[in-house]
């Protein structure tokens, strides 16, 4: 079972007793488990809580997510789950299940969360962020890696 990871400067948002908060963790994990996003490598797709960001800006989440600003690129999120969550005359069970899964995961994101963005770091080895704000004020979302030569 996927649960969530840390990254640096993160702490749990998810409070006890609170409902909201606990349906929306098990809705991110139960998303997440065994979805993989492929690239030129399969990766998996893991749910995190970081910390408070100042701000709505993109400066703000890589600071919570512990992240220098250098080899930043931000993609749109709807564009970014346009292409995982369409479905082709080719694809197979498998890929129809990952396409399904990813369209879970969209929903649950976009349910929950705030601000959302969809943040890579690195050029041809990347680290995949999608983040957004939830009701705890704190970043939470998804974390995969890619690589794209």
């Amino acid at each position: 079972m996927n649960e969530p990871k840390k990254v640096k400067n993160s702490k749990k948002i998810f409070s006890t007793g609170d409902k909201v908060d606990d349906s929306f963790e098990d809705e991110l994990n139960a998303a997440c488990r065994s979805l993989t996003y492929i690239s030129e490598t399969d990766a998996d797709v893991i749910p995190f809580i970081a910390g408070e960001p100042a701000s709505g800006d993109l400066e703000s989440y890589l600071i919570a997510l512990g992240i220098p600003s250098k080899e930043i690129e931000e993609r749109e999120f709807d564009k970014f789950f346009d292409r995982l969550t369409a479905e082709k005359d080719w694809h197979g069970p498998n890929e129809k299940k990952r396409t399904k899964q990813f369209s879970q995961l969209r929903d649950v994101l976009q349910k929950n969360l705030d601000g959302l963005r969809v943040i890579r770091i690195g050029k041809i080895r990347l680290d995949i962020y999608i983040a957004g704000v939830g009701a705890g004020g704190r970043l939470a979302g998804v974390k995969t890696r890619a690589i794209e030569t």
